[in-house]
């Protein structure tokens, strides 16, 4: 039923459907408190008109895999799934029976709120989670690697989550794409990053991220993070995107990020970086350097107009100059007996 010109609520469901996609349509107004079909393994209802909030009726569909309700008006917190005792007896299951099936929760581009979903502790078979451009806040939980040992897919950008990276993130073993960007999330990044095992083929931003050789999009930005950039960042010869900009890091740009062979997106502004950019291979084939660069008032050399040499070393080049030019007059005047200049 997908991509129809459907509208009008949500009507109650058969009750042994299984699969229901209404995707794309104009279906409007709240998710009925309860809506039958409790057989339900996939409910796909994004790029939709509805709007309130999501009814703790989810937490009793115990076959539920797959859940999207992006793209639509949804407002307010997510339910704690902790003691949805009454609906459980409607449909004469234990109250106890808090464990889910799901396997992918898709909702961003809402206007949900509250903290980290708890609810998602009863969801060990979680892969993936979509939480992107809603108003989320607080901390990301400690619990996340031990109640989600399967999650490999982690967006979520554009929300107020606060805060450092929790550690615990970094034991995600199968976890294979991260993104944080646009939060209020503060401090270094956890060395164990390095950790994150599916990232990895062979065996302030640390070192040990340069390990995950198959990482393909990393992208931190709009966040408090500091430090510098890695020296052996050019390790990272698969990553296609690279977004660190909006941040407090500082220091040089390594030059190896010239050996990045797969880059076609790059972005490091409104940083504190300086010295002198690096050139060669991959970083010659990028777009506007202005829009790479901009807001890192310490950096200088091609592709930038500004020169390396500043004020003081022009100076301090001109007095060199000058000494070498006395120097040469003071041995000619030793040979002509004329008696030598002071250079200082």
């Amino acid at each position: 039923l997908n991509s129809n010109r459907l509208s009008g609520l949500l009507p109650q469901l058969p009750q042994y459907l299984g699969t229901l996609d209404i995707s794309n349509n104009s279906l409007s107004g709240p998710l009925p408190l309860i809506f039958g079909a409790p057989m339900l393994t996939q409910l796909v209802l994004s790029i939709n008109k509805i709007n309130g909030t999501i009814p703790s009726y989810i937490c009793v569909l115990k076959y539920l895999e797959v859940l999207d309700l992006s793209d639509n008006f949804l407002v307010g917190k997510l339910p704690r799934c902790s003691n949805g005792s009454e609906s459980k007896q409607e449909l004469n299951m234990s109250p106890d029976s808090t464990q889910m099936q799901l396997s992918a929760l898709i909702l961003y581009n809402n206007d949900l709120s509250g903290k980290f979903p708890e609810f998602l502790q009863h969801c060990q078979e979680l892969t993936l989670l979509h939480l992107a451009h809603n108003k989320f806040v607080g901390e990301l939980p400690i619990w996340i690697a031990e109640k989600l040992p399967r999650l490999s897919y982690l967006q979520l950008r554009y929300n107020l989550f606060s805060g450092s990276i929790p550690v615990q993130l970094t034991k995600l073993e199968n976890l294979r794409y991260l993104d944080l960007a646009y939060n209020r999330i503060s401090g270094s990044i956890p060395p164990t990053l390095g950790g994150l095992k599916a990232m990895i083929q062979g065996g302030d931003i640390p070192e040990e991220i340069t390990s995950l050789v198959g990482l393909k999009n990393l992208n931190f930005s709009h966040n408090h993070l500091t430090g510098n950039i890695p020296e052996k960042i050019g390790l990272l010869r698969y990553v296609e995107s690279l977004d660190l900009s909006f941040n407090m890091i500082s220091g040089e740009i390594p030059s190896s990020l010239s050996d990045m062979a797969s880059l076609s997106y790059l972005n490091l502004s409104f940083n504190n970086l300086s010295g002198r950019i690096p050139s060669g291979n991959q970083l010659q084939t990028l777009g506007d350097p202005d829009f790479i660069y901009i807001g890192n008032y310490y950096l200088c050399g091609p592709p930038l107009s500004r020169n390396c040499s500043g004020p003081e070393d022009s100076i301090q080049t001109s007095v060199e100059n000058i000494c070498r030019v006395v120097s040469q007059i003071t041995e000619d005047s030793k040979q002509e007996g004329t008696r030598p200049g002071i250079c200082l």
